[in-house]
């Protein structure tokens, strides 16, 4: 995880020019956090998400939804929605596991 969760937004790096231009090395750091956001189906998650990413999980309604229903996704969400569908996957065997015990 190098940069935001959601957008992928890492450091930048600049100048800041003075007006007889002058460059001095600037350094342009987005608000990046780490938070724990609530998986429905894997419990709570720890990621490290910028304020911008945090709006566009509130806008999706949840982390899961956001993953499944986004269409570019950064590396570290594409390994969370494996995680996710495999989990979802297992859920689904069981549950037909279940369903034929009781039917026996």
């Amino acid at each position: 995880m190098d940069g935001c969760f959601v957008t992928g937004r890492r450091m930048m790096y600049g100048h800041n020019v003075s007006h007889a231009n002058n460059k001095t090395l600037k350094i342009f750091k987005p608000n990046i956090s780490y938070k724990r956001l609530f998986s429905e189906k894997l419990g709570n998650v720890r990621v490290k998400i910028s304020r911008r990413g945090e709006r566009t999980i509130e806008k999706y309604n949840g982390i899961d939804s956001f993953v499944l229903n986004y269409k570019k996704l950064t590396q570290d969400a594409e390994n969370f929605k494996k995680r996710l569908l495999k989990y979802s996957k297992r859920l689904s065997k069981q549950a037909e596991k279940n369903s034929s015990n009781k039917v026996s």
